[in-house]
């Protein structure tokens, strides 16, 4: 088997699970292409962000990437009842919101072997302390909140559209649904 590098670790299952999105089809499609030409073979998209069944598909995988918006039911997903649902080494991704994950269950698990390491885009606390332990983990990749860069073509034709649409009383795109949160 060979390994596929992820920051400085080595993954040698290419198993990837990715919790659930709010993204678009296109946008996972995507992150799924780019991921099966770096050597992925297994890419599995989870549709409940909190399924009672996880350990179904947490135990046999390397990488976890949370993508879940931040919500009661979120809180704090990202934690030692997760991680201990892991069967294999796993490296963890979090482009979601900071409080989905518990940053000293994080360390701990990353300390303890569960997870090989982390690249963390967003923090419980932001900016991140200068006294945050996560500066000087040297398993831990951080990055300032810029896992999502939007795109100003796209977003000026969202913000004219939102606009004309207003103007006939229409609903606009892309709007918060209250009931779910985001």
């Amino acid at each position: 088997m060979t390994a596929t590098i992820i920051g400085d670790h080595n993954v040698m299952s290419k198993t990837v699970v990715i919790i659930p999105t709010y993204q678009s089809g296109d946008a996972i499609a995507s992150v799924t292409a780019d991921l099966l030409m770096h050597g992925f073979e297994h890419i599995i998209v989870v549709d409940d962000c909190c399924p009672d069944d996880s350990t179904k598909f947490l135990k046999n995988i390397n990488v976890l990437v949370c993508t879940v918006p931040y919500t009661p039911k979120t809180h704090g997903l990202l934690s030692r009842k997760l991680f201990d649902q892991l069967s294999n080494p796993t490296y963890l991704i979090n482009v979601a919101r900071g409080k989905v994950q518990n940053e000293e269950e994080v360390i701990s698990a990353i300390n303890e072997g569960i997870l090989t390491g982390a690249f963390l885009d967003v923090f419980e606390k932001e900016p991140l302390p200068v006294s945050s332990p996560l500066w000087n983990n040297k398993k831990i990749k951080i990055t300032p909140h810029i896992a999502s860069i939007t795109n100003s073509e796209a977003g000026a034709n969202q913000i004219i559209e939102n606009y004309n649409r207003n103007k006939k009383g229409e609903s606009l795109l892309n709007q918060v649904d209250l009931e779910k949160g985001y």
